[in-house]
């Protein structure tokens, strides 16, 4: 009794940090209430890995990678532009008159000026800057590369768990079936006094440790 009260316990807590986690893996408040439904069987052949795989390129850690190689293209088109002129444009109007009492002529004279302007001293340091601006880039690309071959590793390991635990249940549902089976001998056999009261307290203990099998994680 003192060890199934200690393993209810260590159900429970498990259980709580069990919510906690999916609480936190869609963002939500970690004590938000849960409902859970006990679903024993599943069909694995109808959900193969590569449909698994779809939800890789949504994930947003990948987005956020995406853009910061976006982000360090932009800056190597920035560092180039340094290698074209600089133009600028300029106009005036001026407009007088021959008298001072604003009754004569007016004249109206109008101007334009542009100027480009390009700092060939300066092109060993534009390169430079484009230069890195490039490795930079490369870097971005290898950090999501690797951002995208981690998360489908964590998805590959969660297939495979989830393949391993669906074969456990089978193989702990027959174990179940044995030890309720070797029950009803050994209670059987204790009503025609040819085993023990200790007998069946054995294979009730039997069962209960095989029941709590299928819900260790």
């Amino acid at each position: 009794m003192a060890n199934a009260k200690q393993a209810e316990v260590n159900a429970d807590n498990l259980l709580a940090l069990a919510k906690s986690s999916f609480n936190n893996l869609l963002r939500r408040d970690i004590n938000a209430p849960l409902n859970i439904v006990d679903i024993l069987l599943t069909n694995l052949q109808t959900t193969p890995w590569r449909q698994h795989r779809r939800g890789v390129a949504a994930a947003a850690e990948i987005k956020a990678a995406e853009l910061t190689v976006e982000q360090a293209k932009e800056a190597v088109t920035i560092a180039r532009s340094g290698y074209f002129p600089t133009i600028s444009l300029a106009g005036n109007y001026a407009k007088t008159a021959d008298q001072i009492n604003l009754d004569g002529h007016w004249n109206e004279r109008y101007t334009v000026q542009a100027l480009a302007v390009l700092a060939f001293s300066d092109w060993w340091r534009l390169g430079y800057k484009v230069g890195e601006s490039k490795v930079r880039v490369t870097q971005a690309q290898e950090v999501k590369y690797q951002v995208v071959d981690n998360i489908i590793l964590e998805v590959k390991q969660s297939f495979i768990n989830m393949e391993q635990s669906e074969k456990n249940i089978f193989v702990a549902q027959k174990s179940i079936e044995q030890a309720e089976e070797n029950l009803r001998l050994e209670e059987e056999r204790y009503k025609y006094q040819v085993s023990t009261q200790t007998d069946v307290l054995n294979a009730v203990t039997f069962l209960a440790q095989q029941g709590s099998i299928i819900t260790a994680p």
